[in-house]
This record gives C-alpha cells, structure tokens and sequence, in this order.
C-alpha cells in the first residue's frame, strides 16, 4: 500500500507504529534540550500531549524545533525525516496552556505559531507540505452540534470492522469553516454532526460505525466560520456539497472530509496524494503508454509517459482515495482493471507492454 499515506495519516496520533502493514518509521534526532533546575509547571501528565514532524514532500528535510513557555524553553530539538515518514518527537510534553512553537527547515522556511491547548485542542503535527512549506495541524476533538453521540454503529449480520473508524475533517484553505457530516446506511441516518474546521486544526469524531458495509455520507459546507469580537461563531449561508459512497470493507478504514485548497468540498477513504503504478515494456522499442483513474463521475487522474525497454513507473495525483477503474491505453490497444486507492486497504498494480498491447495486472493489500 501507499506507505508515504499512511504514515502521514497516521503521524500525531496514537496509532504510530501500530497498523499491520508498518514499520516503525526511523529517523535522526539531535536533542538539545535545555537543562532546567527546577519543576515546570507543564510537567506531563495524563492529560498532557505532544507534538510530531510529518513530512508530505518528496524530498527529504531536518526540521528544527523549539517550544517555549513565556522565557522558558521546553523543547529543543532536530528532527530530520524522510519522504512520507512521521515522526513522534515528543508524546507527551505539555498540559493545557498556549506556547510558542517556532519550527525551521533546513533550506530556510520558517513557521512561528501560537500552540493553545485546551480540553478540546491538543496534539500537534508540524508538517512540511509539497515544495517544503509549513503548515501546523492541530488535533481538535470533536464539539457536535446535533445528533445523538450513541456510539459506533451496527450493521445486523456484517462483519465487525477491527478498529472502528473516527470522521478527520481538515481544512486546507485559507479561511476557516463550518462543515456539517451526516452518515446513513440504508436509510437510516444515524450520525449528524456539524464542526468548526479552521485552517490549522484537523478535527477527529469519536468511532462512527462498528461493522463493514457500504455507508452514505453528506458533507456541506453550511457557513463560513468568523469569530466576532465576542469570540461567538457568525454564520452566513454556503452552497458547497460533497456525497460519498464509503465502502467500508477492511480493518482499518478511514472516512476523510477536506475542504481543499481552493475551497473545493471532498470525501473519500485517504486523503490526496501521489500513487505510482509500475511499468513493464517487454518490447525492444519505447511505448507511449496513457493511464487514467476514473470513479463514477468521470477521468479524476491522468499522466501520459514514454517508456523505454525494461521497466518504469507512472505517477498519478489522486484528489481523494476511493475506488477507481484504472484504465491504460496504447497504440496498440487497451486494458482496465479495478484500482483500490484507500487507507490500509490498495490496489498495486503492474502494466506490462509486449507487441505495444498494454495488460493490467492488480490485487489488494490490506493491513491486518
């Protein structure tokens, strides 16, 4: 499966290290952190959280670290990750309270950002973002503003899903937001709640349903959050609508809600990233070979590659996970197959090319 997903998915929460199909992910850390004489008052507790470095470019970065509290340095630290790799660098360091958080690349962003944890906003994920821009991401427990909370739902006679999946909503534009999810399953609509999602917070339900079946969900962007001086939310009418099809059907599932950049409302099972498919040309000469992923609406991916003898790879920028008809085309001719792009649950696929006649060859992986 899709590690680089995965481990970005996974990267601040408690489940670092813990999905069926991972490694523990490595990493160099320099720690120079500042000695103190005496106790702090944030000393951890069982309420206090932490904060990690998640990098989602395709280069490698050191990420430097420092928190502080009013005069006092509570972390200072080095951390360079990978492509796609998350690391934990402190589980738990503070208690409720706003710090100061400063974190630097090596080639010279910098983000300067006022970390406020309360009882309902806690971990924090630096995460370096394509071209090595810095983004804070706030772990925010969810605040309903309808529905009943009755817990994870049952689907009589299906099997029971090995983790019972939360909602993640975040919110990559630039303004924050009201987003209102409801979930149905034949009919029944059994969880409706709506959500604050401002630009630095990715926000987290309690466990939505229990068991594998196919589930509808509606996502609305029903108001445009600004804070008046007052500190109350102002409300003001939005027509932005996304419906899904989640099919949840593996151990791990994961139901993503993104207001991307641009404003635009999705759903699906991962949240956008870039796949690759491998390429095997059989033949003594270079094909052109087309490959394009599409769900029920229409063409979501598409790339178009020359390929030499011998092997090679297409990449494809997947807007939202889901499940795809991946379809490759040549001069010669054409061969689809079914292309699973989820979290814990993947197609790999293979395209091999003899006589310029494309096949695809594809099977899922799933986390135990």
């Amino acid at each position: 499966m899709d590690r680089r997903t995965l481990l970005s998915t996974l990267a601040g929460s408690s489940l670092v290290g813990t999905a069926g199909c991972l490694d523990d992910p490595l990493g160099t850390e320099t720690d120079t952190r500042a000695p103190t004489d005496e106790t702090v008052e944030t000393t951890p507790t069982d309420e206090a959280v932490g904060l990690s470095v998640t990098n989602e470019d395709d280069e490698p970065h050191s990420v430097s670290l420092r928190v502080e509290d009013g005069d006092e340095t509570l972390l200072e630290r080095t951390v360079d990750v990978d492509p796609g790799v998350g690391r934990l660098v402190e589980g738990r360091l503070v208690g409720e309270g706003a710090y100061r958080v400063v974190a630097e690349l090596d080639d010279g962003p910098r983000l300067d950002y006022r970390w406020r944890v309360t009882s309902e906003l806690g971990f924090l994920d630096i995460v370096v973002r394509d071209g090595g821009r810095l983004e804070p991401r706030q772990r925010a427990e969810s605040t309903p503003t309808g529905g009943d909370g009755d817990g994870p739902y049952t689907v009589s006679g299906a099997d029971d899903v090995l983790t019972p999946p939360n909602v993640e909503i975040r919110n990559w534009s630039d303004e924050d937001a009201v987003v209102a999810v409801s979930i149905s399953h034949e009919g029944d609509r059994f969880f409706e709640r709506s959500f604050e999602a401002t630009t630095d917070r990715e926000v987290l339900t309690e466990p939505v349903v229990a068991s594998k079946a196919v589930y509808r969900v509606v996502a609305e962007l029903r108001s445009a959050a600004r804070r008046t001086t007052s500190g109350d939310v102002a409300e003001t009418d939005d027509g932005r609508r996304a419906t899904y099809e989640w099919n949840v059907a593996g151990n791990w599932p994961l139901l993503a809600v993104l207001v991307d950049e641009d404003g635009t409302l999705r759903i699906g099972c991962d949240w956008p990233h870039e796949t690759e498919i491998a390429v095997e040309n059989a033949d003594e000469e270079s094909r052109t070979v087309a490959v394009t992923l599409s769900d029920g609406e229409g063409v979501v991916a598409e790339a178009t590659r020359t390929v030499s003898p011998g092997d090679g790879r297409v990449r494809l920028d997947v807007p939202m996970g889901d499940e795809f008809r991946l379809r490759v085309e040549t001069e010669a001719g054409t061969d689809e197959a079914e292309y699973i792009d989820c979290y814990c649950r993947s197609s790999t696929a293979e395209i091999s090319i003899e006589d310029g006649v494309p096949t695809v060859d594809s099977y899922v992986a799933v986390c135990e």
